[in-house]
């Protein structure tokens, strides 16, 4: 692959990553990302840098980190209902009323996935928005004891989603329930510390974006990695579905269960 086309991909990524971090208050800088998938971890480090992230992370067995995610993942029903509402004319006893019928919905439902009573969990929130507004905010709606409670949750996350609040009056669109059923999670195993220092295997001439230009990357394979090992950029990590590339002015740490975090960068 060649710089241009590199170039190009991580300005659209960017782009589009700014539009859903700085454009909605969030500044990228305090988040991990990770890197998954065949090419993530070739290009995820690169991203890191150019953007000044917090830390990016290459999990074990990145190619198939979305099945080991399912793995992982409880399962989850959403159900909703429409309540268009000025939230001066929302009473709490109906609300009640009505989250209670989607409880009992979803409860029917998330039992006949064989959840067990005490592996339930229910999550209420209100979708709202000023009015006018096309767009909504989802609020969490347990623990409401009066509007004006329901109302200043709106307004902190408008302020930490958009920036900002107004004075407009304010309404509620949808009601939504979310049935959560905890399930029997994998656990990783913890990896055993190296008994020697760590050493490349190789060297070998990669371009490095931190100079911008050729220099000779140390080569290490995934599987010769432990905790606490510390590796100092350029270097490639190899393994058999992929291929992790940080530059020079990245550093790389193995955690406990063997992770990759690679931190460094333009921050």
């Amino acid at each position: 692959m060649s710089k241009g086309v590199l170039d190009v991909t991580l300005a659209n990524t960017i782009g589009t990553i700014r539009e859903i971090t700085v454009e909605k208050g969030l500044d990228p800088r305090d988040f991990s990302t990770v890197a998954y998938g065949g090419a993530g971890p070739l290009f995820v480090p690169l991203l890191g840098r150019e953007m000044g992230l917090n830390e990016v992370i290459v999990p074990q067995a990145p190619s198939v980190f979305s099945a080991w995610g399912m793995l992982m993942a409880d399962i989850v029903y959403d159900f909703s209902q429409t309540h268009i509402t000025v939230l001066d004319d929302v009473d709490l006893n109906t609300l009640e009323t009505s989250f209670r019928k989607l409880e009992a919905d979803a409860r029917e439902t998330i039992e006949n996935e064989g959840i067990a009573p005490g592996d339930q969990r229910y999550e209420r929130s209100i979708e709202m928005r000023y009015f006018g507004q096309e767009h909504t905010v989802e609020v969490e709606a347990a623990g409401i004891d009066s509007i004006d409670t329901l109302a200043d949750r709106f307004k902190r996350d408008h302020k930490t989603r958009y920036g900002h609040t107004m004075d407009d009056p304010v309404e509620a669109v949808h009601l939504r329930v979310r049935a959560i059923g905890e399930s029997d999670n994998p656990e990783l195993e913890q990896k055993e510390p190296r008994g020697a220092p760590l050493e490349p295997e190789t060297t070998r001439e990669a371009y490095c974006f931190a100079v911008d230009s050729y220099e000779q990357f140390d080569v290490y394979r995934r599987e010769q990695l432990a905790p606490n090992d510390e590796i100092s950029g350029p270097a490639i990590i190899t393994e058999a579905t992929t291929t992790t590339v940080f530059h020079s002015d990245q550093q790389a740490t193995i955690d406990d269960y063997g992770h990759i975090l690679i931190t460094g960068g333009d921050a």
